[in-house]
């Protein structure tokens, strides 16, 4: 497929005449903001229908309905806009592409009827699962740390992360903008802000209470993170631990730390030991891990800046690298997944508060 045109427009015919058989249309659908806006794509959508005969008999829509007949090619454009709507409905959200959709909706009304009301794309989307994220009362519930459970606290924290992870849309993902222009991806900043606030304040309650009871309740939340296969929340205790002076009172009370702790240290401290990257040994065993899963953000970002920074997005021909664009759609695809699956777990909602007052 690599062979063929590799325009814009080239890769918009693959996917239109190869919808149901082909590879290409998830990889366009993920990658193509990289070379034009959603109103461009749609507008070319709108120019290959254009090129179509728009005009069908009765009996070539009743076949259709009744799957006895191949799919008229302007019908082939309708099934790309309805898998498209399906899969990136964030697209459009936009006034312009609304307006635009109802436009041709217009158009195929007044030219054929039965076709137009295939078009009806308001009862296109799939229905989102719910993301498990509560409001939380405002009032101030008088607890502290000691009578919050290490599981409950991990359960409600992976409920809050759970929540910011699953909101992240497709468009974030493309460009690495999080590198130069935050203000693009505000949904991955969130994520980012939330995990520095774990990180900075599993640090000062160690440090505040310096005993080895604090330091044995921290390794029970990893544990636990461990067990729900909570890897950012790992991860950022991890690094709240690596503080010099967290390093340096593990030391002096590691040998009163019991063996099972003292185990999840060690598996923690290796699994996150510096290679080449500190996600090299956890991608490769990140595979094994049975879903749900709310993995280390920070691998899949790394892993997306790895692919834009060692090829470029067009050929020497002017062509557009489906080849970058694949690879890069693959780790795209990959975190769609693990979002789309979450963990079913119930909200304590003065544990939240809590966390919200004090983390």
């Amino acid at each position: 497929m690599d062979g063929e045109d590799g325009s814009l427009c080239g890769i918009l015919g693959l996917c239109v005449n190869h919808l149901e058989s082909g590879s290409t249309f998830p990889v366009l659908m993920i990658t193509y903001r990289k070379f034009c806006s959603p109103q461009d794509m749609l507008s070319l959508v709108f120019d290959r229908k254009n090129k179509m005969e728009s005009r069908f008999s009765v009996g070539m829509c009743e076949a259709f309905n009744n799957q006895t007949f191949p799919f008229p090619k302007v019908m082939v454009l309708i099934v790309f806009l309805r898998r498209w709507y399906r899969d990136v409905f964030s697209d459009f959200v936009n006034p312009i592409m609304i307006t635009q959709l109802g436009h041709l909706r217009s158009v195929l009304e007044e030219a054929e009827p039965k076709f137009a009301r295939h078009l009806q794309f308001e009862q296109w989307r799939i229905p989102v699962p719910p993301t498990m994220m509560h409001q939380v009362d405002p009032i101030s519930y008088d607890i502290s740390l000691q009578d919050i459970s290490a599981s409950d606290l991990i359960q409600e924290l992976t409920i809050w992360q759970q929540h910011l992870y699953q909101q992240i849309p497709i468009p974030e993902f493309v460009g690495c903008h999080w590198l130069i222009d935050a203000s693009k991806c505000p949904h991955i900043s969130e994520v980012f802000f939330l995990s520095k606030r774990i990180k900075l304040w599993v640090t000062k309650t160690i440090l505040d209470e310096s005993n080895v009871n604090i330091l044995s309740y921290f390794l029970d939340c990893i544990k636990e993170s461990m067990r729900l296969n909570n890897w950012e929340c790992v991860y950022q205790m991890y690094l709240g631990f690596s503080h010099p002076e967290v390093k340096a009172l593990i030391q002096t009370h590691f040998k009163e730390i019991d063996s099972s702790r003292r185990q999840a240290w060690t598996d923690v401290t290796s699994l996150f030991q510096v290679e080449n990257s500190p996600f090299g040994r956890y991608r490769r065993v990140s595979h094994n891990f049975n879903p749900p899963v709310l993995p280390i953000l920070g691998s899949h970002l790394e892993d997306l800046e790895f692919v834009n920074l060692s090829q470029p997005d067009y050929k020497e021909n002017g062509f557009i690298n489906l080849k970058k664009c694949r690879v890069e759609a693959g780790v795209i695809e990959e975190i769609r997944s693990l979002q789309s699956i979450h963990h079913d777990l119930n909200t304590m909602p003065h544990i939240r508060a809590w966390l919200q007052n004090h983390m």
